[in-house]
């Protein structure tokens, strides 16, 4: 047995593969060398030339990911024939018709928070509107161009302005 799987390295960095459930099955059946481009691939051969037939949903293996920095969502994991030619035959060597499903890999919520460089005193005139990114310092969000900015948990507490009511330490 013999087939690739393709993933999107920007989304997903190869970890490893565990939970092996066929006999003879392990890590150096495993071609991992073009991972960083998100590809993998698998060559099995069963000694004992008698084939092997498993109960559905019996795990063949598991393929770990670390997630990268991408917006949730559902990202594919897909079995195919490059570059590794898929190929699962009988114990009498013909060719068996193969079908493979596709998986889901998923993403709940942000993996990797932004990082934030702050200015750390500012001078203000009276009755001047400041905005919460007059401090930024060259902050950054790994997974999005966008970096917002604000004075309190409230994403909208964006502004503030000070009086001579507010006269002080601030």
């Amino acid at each position: 047995m013999q087939y690739s799987m393709d993933f999107d390295p920007t989304i997903y960095q190869f970890e490893n593969v565990q939970s092996f459930g066929l006999a003879n099955l392990g890590q150096s059946n495993f071609n991992v060398s073009n991972a960083g481009n998100g590809e993998l691939a698998l060559t099995w051969f069963d000694p004992s030339t008698s084939g092997v037939t498993l109960q559905d949903n019996n795990v063949i293996f598991e393929v770990c990911f670390t997630a990268l920095c991408s917006p949730s969502g559902n990202y594919s994991f897909n079995f195919s024939g490059t570059p590794v030619a898929v190929e699962v035959t009988n114990s009498g060597g013909q060719n068996v018709p193969t079908q493979f499903q596709s998986g889901n890999l998923q993403i709940i919520g942000e993996t990797i928070p932004p990082t934030p460089a702050c200015i750390n005193s500012y001078i203000v005139e009276i009755n001047t509107v400041i905005n919460a990114s007059d401090f930024d310092n060259g902050s950054f969000d790994n997974c999005s161009t966008n970096v917002d900015f604000s004075f309190s948990g409230n994403i909208n507490d964006n502004s503030i302005s000070f009086s001579c009511n507010q006269l002080g330490l601030n």
